[in-house]
């Protein structure tokens, strides 16, 4: 989810509304919750069943004749079994069942449909129930073993994948909640945002910062230790959280769309390629011309222009370059 934007403004407001289908679902999933052993366990189990590599009779006479003739393998079979009902049985009632799928995007909706559905179809109450009064027999076995070997392995596959999606949104929204965190509003040209401050800082200081009408470039000086570098790093990780979809460490905050977002913190000499300091400067910085010259909006971040050259040609070439990007209305 971090390394792939959503990449579009509808996209990016599909994403809010399923963290706000997860805060409004919070007394059910707050304490989410599974074991991991079961679920590693569980996954390899089907993974290697469906891939061939353990083999299982589908026959009910010849998967009782199986457990009959191997103790061992009869056990180790239902243990698996076990793990499986226990960990989708515990996902399915606690949780699945008793979210809300109105409070959520038609897209995220039908997601959490499928899973109920998929869940649904192993009669997890009727084997749950035997396990815990330690009745679950070799007929249960024999029909739970058919009723996986009809499932379509991509079938299996959607849910893992929607487990470890719906667990990655509910770690955003536990940290929406606990740092306070809001959602960002997007408007076609305001850019402001209050009580910015960087995550990784145990005690920040906040800042504001809103963008003057007709004003796109902006140059920010002060002495060494002023917190300059951090107060960048603050903006670029807010404006990529925003169009992530994610909440941001603030405390209200509206911004544009940006199509572009280059940031340029802690550039170094490319050796491999044979770069300079100075010449990774300028092909970083004519990146962000050629994004910033069409109809596209970018957002881009420079720290310490040009430090890789002397003082002087530093100061001839900042002005030349903030003069000319402040021609971009983009």
């Amino acid at each position: 989810m971090f390394r792939q934007p959503p990449g579009s403004a509808t996209s990016i407001l599909e994403r809010q509304r399923i963290l706000q289908g997860f805060r409004r679902n919070w007394t059910v999933v707050g304490e989410f919750s599974y074991s991991t052993l079961y679920q590693r366990e569980t996954q390899a189990f089907l993974g290697d069943l469906k891939s061939g590599r353990t083999l299982l009779k589908s026959d009910p006479i010849s998967a009782r004749l199986g457990y009959f003739w191997s103790e061992e393998h009869k056990h180790r079979t239902q243990a698996s079994l076990i793990q499986l009902v226990l960990l989708f049985s515990s996902l399915h009632e606690r949780y699945f069942r008793q979210i809300k799928p109105t409070d959520f995007p038609e897209s995220f909706a039908l997601q959490l449909a499928s899973a109920r559905l998929f869940l649904e179809g192993f009669n997890l109450r009727l084997y749950a129930e035997s396990i815990r009064e330690n009745t679950f027999s070799v007929t249960q076995t024999v029909q739970l073993t058919c009723t996986l070997g009809s499932i379509p392995a991509a079938e299996i596959q959607a849910f893992w994948e929607f487990l470890f999606l719906f667990e990655a949104y509910w770690s955003i929204t536990k940290a929406t909640l606990k740092h306070s965190f809001c959602t960002p509003t997007f408007h076609k040209s305001a850019f402001a945002v209050d009580g910015l401050y960087h995550p990784a800082i145990g005690n920040p200081v906040r800042n504001t910062f809103q963008q003057p009408e007709n004003e796109t470039v902006f140059l920010l000086t002060g002495p060494n230790m002023a917190g300059k570098s951090t107060l960048l790093k603050a903006l670029g990780l807010y404006v990529y959280l925003a169009h992530l979809g994610f909440v941001v460490p603030a405390t209200t905050c509206v911004l544009p769309f940006f199509d572009t977002i280059a940031v340029s913190i802690n550039l170094n000499d490319n050796l491999r390629s044979g770069y300079s300091h100075f010449m990774t400067e300028l092909l970083h910085l004519k990146t962000v011309l050629e994004n910033a010259s069409g109809s596209q909006k970018c957002f881009a971040v420079f720290d310490e222009l040009f430090r890789g050259t002397n003082p002087d040609d530093a100061l001839d070439i900042t002005r030349a370059t903030i003069n000319g990007l402040a021609r971009f209305p983009n």
